[in-house]
């Protein structure tokens, strides 16, 4: 008779994991807020109110970050998390697992090359933030020193010009790290997935 026992490896974030978390998280907040708000304006011509930019745009602006922040933040915590140097307990337990798959090779790597190629729905929802904050961390900037620079003399199709630039070379500006992130996590999916043990 068989006997079917599942176990898995996950590698917990550790306090500067932590730490880095949180400062993706307030800075993305910022930029991401700013520079969304910047495109409401763009599309509304609203009035401005406060940083060259409408209410309603920083409404706008603050919804939208905090999932694109949000995203951006469990992105690269997934990816630190993955590089940050072993414990010695994490490391005890690896050597343990180790030794398990060695008898059961073939099961576990049929789990571990399944988890591989799929992402889940949260994460795949947390790369879209992912890629829409690494836009915003380098369109708001620009759009920011050129509103100050030009201490808000653009016209219409001046900043229209700005705005499509800064989002255009941040999109592809953010190509390589969103693919990082992604492989992060699927080699965190394949690490943390069950294997199925058949015992005798």
């Amino acid at each position: 008779m068989t006997k079917c026992n599942h176990h898995h490896s996950h590698k917990k974030a550790d306090t500067w994991t932590n730490i880095a978390t949180l400062g993706e998280l307030v800075s993305s907040f910022i930029s991401d807020a700013y520079w969304l708000g910047g495109l409401f304006d763009l599309a509304t011509d609203c009035d401005k109110d406060f940083l060259e930019l409408s209410r309603y745009a920083i409404i706008f602006g603050v919804i939208v970050a905090v999932l694109s922040a949000s995203g951006a933040a469990y992105s690269h915590r997934a990816l630190n998390t993955v590089h940050q140097k072993s414990t010695d307990d994490d490391g005890d337990e690896h050597i343990i697992l180790l030794a398990q798959d060695e008898e059961h090779e073939e099961h576990e790597e049929h789990a571990a090359d399944h988890a591989h190629n799929h992402l889940s729905k949260v994460q795949l929802a947390a790369l879209v933030g992912d890629m829409i904050s690494h836009t915003g961390d380098i369109a708001g900037p620009i759009t920011f020193v050129v509103h100050l620079a030009m201490k808000s003399a653009l016209p219409r199709w001046g900043e229209a010009l700005v705005q499509c630039g800064a989002t255009i070379f941040g999109a592809l500006s953010t190509i390589a790290n969103v693919r990082t992130c992604k492989d992060a996590m699927l080699e965190k999916n394949a690490h943390s997935s069950p294997g199925l043990h058949i015992n005798p």
